[in-house]
C-alpha cells in the first residue's frame, strides 16, 4: 500500500494527496484526462501497519514520506520484546472478553455506517480538561520540540493533535458503552495525557 501511494504504478512519482488529505477530511479532487472528475467531501482513513523494523526504517528515510507530512500522520509503537519468557502453553482469550469486544465493535461500526447527516459532529473538552491540555502543552510538548523531539521535529509539530484524537476516539467507545451521545458529553482529557 504505502509503495503504490509511493509511486509504484505512477512512475515513481509519489501520490500522497489522497492520503495526507484523509488524515482530517479535507476534500479531494482527483481530475486526469481521460476519466470523469472524482470527489470525496470527507475522507478519512485508518491505517495500522504490523510491520518488520526495516519497513519503519524505509519509512523514515522516504523523502517524499517525510517530507510531505505523511511520517508525522502516524503514530508508532515498538513494544518490548517477549522472546525468550514466552509460554507454549498459554490460556485463550476468555469467551465473555472476546464477546464483548465483538459487540462493541459490531456497535461502533453499525453506527458509523448507518449516520447520514451532512454536518460533521463536535467534541468539546471540560473546562478543567482543556487547561490541564493547555499545561502539558506548555511545559512538555513545545519545550521538547528542541529536545528530546528534535529528530522527529515534524511528527512532534502534530503530536498534541495525536493525543487529542486519541482522547476523542476514547471519548466516543466511553460513550458507546454507556449508550450515551459523544456529543452531548464533553471531553476529559485529563485520563488521556500521561508523561513517558
Amino acid at each position: 500500500m504505502l509503495g503504490n501511494f509511493n509511486g509504484r504504478y505512477s512512475n515513481n512519482i509519489p501520490n500522497l494527496d489522497l492520503i495526507l488529505k484523509s488524515y482530517n477530511g479535507e476534500t479531494y479532487i482527483s481530475d486526469r484526462v481521460g476519466r470523469d472528475s472524482i470527489t470525496l467531501k470527507r475522507p478519512y482513513v485508518s491505517i495500522c501497519l504490523a510491520c518488520q523494523p526495516y519497513v519503519f526504517d524505509s519509512m523514515i528515510n522516504n523523502t517524499a514520506f517525510r517530507g510531505s507530512g505523511l511520517i508525522a500522520r502516524l503514530i508508532y509503537c515498538f513494544p518490548k520484546s517477549n522472546i525468550g519468557q514466552r509460554k507454549y502453553d498459554t490460556q485463550p482469550m476468555p469467551k465473555n472478553v472476546v464477546e464483548n469486544y465483538q459487540h462493541l465493535i459490531y456497535k461502533l461500526l453499525h453506527k458509523k455506517f448507518t449516520y447520514h447527516d451532512e454536518n460533521e459532529i463536535y467534541l468539546h473538552f471540560e473546562g478543567k480538561a482543556f487547561r490541564e491540555f493547555v499545561v502539558y502543552y506548555n511545559n512538555f510538548i513545545e519545550k521538547n520540540l528542541l529536545t528530546e523531539m528534535a529528530f522527529c521535529r515534524d511528527w512532534g509539530g502534530k503530536y498534541h493533535g495525536l493525543i487529542l484524537r486519541i482522547c476523542g476516539i476514547i471519548h466516543c467507545i466511553k460513550c458507546e458503552l454507556d449508550d450515551k451521545n459523544p456529543a452531548e458529553i464533553n471531553v476529559n482529557l485529563v485520563y488521556c495525557i500521561v508523561e513517558n
